[in-house]
């Protein structure tokens, strides 16, 4: 009876508060008449509910790469790389000037999520871009999968090859964001709006994300991406109309492109900018 009016809501399933969980559940209002649904990817739509209701819209297209100090690497003599060779490489690179590499929160459990999504979009959903939908209908599973071993394997190489820094395991998300920022590690694995909190915590550098590559053949790296968060309206708020135009002024070509800007996700708007330190 207390909750919030307006609540951030995932796409999907993933948690208690995804568009999917909070529609089956009655929970949040349909906003599938706004006028900004027009926007949204057609191919989104089973990501924001079902049978046509729409939770909210995302605020842009999140993704995971490698997140890296630019001056440290200048100061280094190293650059972004392309390929798995490369990136095994850079390890050494930055090892051999007594840099630490990498931060990886191992402590926080999702962050174990980040590298091998990373890598998965290239060993598992380049060559099997229908992977989900096989795995719903029973035709693949993890196991038989050959791609989420060679992830799994290559993330074990990435931690065999000194890549990560020391005391990883112990180290919490939050931590892992602060050894990049305070320049005791030269780069982590995370997803974009993880820039937010870096930069916030050192604005005198500049910070941009690079794709992990898993192969040494270009053509075969991919970059995964996903719908990030969307502002969803309590089904059983007093205030539904009100807030309600809340969330079409949010979600306004500007302002939705404001927002993810402040995300440090790539907008659904057409012809928005794309942040800075996402771009090609």
């Amino acid at each position: 009876s207390n909750a919030p009016d307006l609540v951030m809501t995932f796409q999907g399933v993933s948690t208690g508060v995804s568009a999917y969980v909070l529609q089956d559940a009655g929970l949040a209002v349909d906003q599938s008449q706004a006028d900004w649904v027009s926007d949204l990817p057609e191919s989104s739509r089973p990501l924001l509910g079902h049978d046509g209701f729409v939770a909210a819209k995302p605020v842009g297209v999140d993704t995971i790469g490698v997140v890296y100090n630019e001056q440290l690497f200048a100061e280094a003599g190293v650059e972004p790389v392309s390929t798995w060779t490369d990136l095994l490489g850079l390890c050494d690179a930055l090892n051999a000037q007594g840099i630490a590499p990498m931060s990886f929160g191992l402590q926080s459990s999702f962050v174990t999520l980040f590298g091998s999504f990373a890598l998965a979009s290239s060993t598992v959903y380049t060559p099997q871009p229908t992977f989900d939908a096989d795995l719903l209908d029973g035709s693949a599973t993890f196991s038989d999968t050959e791609g989420w071993t060679t992830a799994w394997e290559k993330f074990v190489e990435l931690k065999d090859a000194g890549c990560f820094a020391p005391g990883y395991e112990g180290t919490t998300y939050d931590a892992m964001l602060q050894q990049v920022a305070t320049r005791d590690v030269a780069m982590t694995i995370t997803v974009a709006p993880s820039l937010g909190a870096i930069r916030a915590a050192n604005p005198d550098d500049d910070f941009s994300m690079f794709p992990v590559p898993a192969f040494d053949d270009e053509e075969k790296n991919g970059v995964p991406q996903s719908l990030s968060v969307g502002m969803a309206i309590n089904a059983k708020s007093p205030n539904i109309e009100a807030a309600q135009s809340f969330v079409d002024f949010v979600n306004n070509d500007e302002n939705s492109a404001l927002m993810a800007e402040a995300y440090s996700v790539i907008p659904i708007a057409e012809g928005a900018p794309v942040p800075e330190g996402l771009g090609a």
